[in-house]
């Protein structure tokens, strides 16, 4: 479960104030809206790349808003595709469970395994 509550994010002149979002447990969730929003920035400090000036977020009922990117058990994959070039979905899948030394065979299976839950195992040959 994701709880954003009351999130506020100031960068240079640009702000977000007052940020509510609650993920439940099994569903999903779409931020969107037009360039400059701030789309990026709620993500990446969910993630922890960025500072939350106020509010907190809770994931799984911890709160992490203090916490290091890599305590958080959460990433994000930015919409810039030039990081990845000419990579497999399927390898891009796989590059944290690499990260984090899981071997090949069990690599290809859970990738698989995570593109059908998506709804795109048709798309693990292509590249980015």
């Amino acid at each position: 479960m994701l709880d954003c509550r009351n999130i506020s994010i100031t960068s240079g002149d640009f702000a977000l104030k007052g940020i509510n979002l609650q993920v439940e447990s099994g569903q999903w969730a779409t931020v969107m809206g037009s360039t400059g929003c701030g789309k990026t920035t709620l993500l990446e400090a969910i993630c922890g790349l960025r500072e939350v000036t106020a509010g907190s977020i809770h994931i799984g009922g911890v709160d992490v808003t203090r916490l290091a990117p890599r305590s958080r058990g959460i990433g994000l994959v930015p919409q810039d595709g030039a990081l990845f070039a000419g990579m497999r979905v399927e390898t891009m899948l796989a590059l944290p469970l690499r990260a984090r030394g899981v071997g090949r065979a069990d690599r290809a299976r859970r990738a698989a395994a995570m593109a059908e839950r998506l709804g795109m195992a048709h798309l693990l040959r292509r590249t980015a």
